[in-house]
């Protein structure tokens, strides 16, 4: 018992810092990871409805980047689509949750659903 809780505390404070990306909207964006430093670490294609799992470096390694970090969203056509931040290691970003125009070109966000505020997620 008590090297499976050195186990899990030595993979807690090893562990990669992890940031995932979520694109909820309609369309096919780019993003792009910055750290706090605005040094770019990470661009991507996220289709919309899918996720990606972006990790860094374990916990003090050489090359190890502290957050926060800085998500943009940007369209395929170059538009400037949100920007999420601060966004803290091992969390989730949402593109509709960024700070932004949120549309793409000339085209605007699609109505939502009726019963669109009775099914959001609970969020502890």
């Amino acid at each position: 018992m008590h090297k499976l809780l050195i186990l899990i505390f030595l993979t807690s404070v090893l562990s990669a810092v992890t940031i995932n990306v979520y694109n909820d909207s309609p369309y096919t964006l780019q993003a792009k990871i910055y750290s706090a430093k605005n040094k770019e670490l990470s661009s991507m294609t996220v289709i919309s409805g899918h996720s990606i799992k972006w990790s860094d470096s374990y916990y003090d390694a050489r090359d190890y980047t502290e957050g926060p970090f800085r998500v943009v969203f940007t369209c395929p056509n170059g538009d400037f689509y949100g920007k999420s931040s601060p966004v803290a290691q091992n969390s989730t970003v949402h593109a509709q949750r960024s700070r932004g125009p949120k549309k793409c070109g000339a085209h605007t966000q699609p109505e939502p659903h009726r019963d669109y505020d009775q099914l959001q997620p609970h969020i502890k």
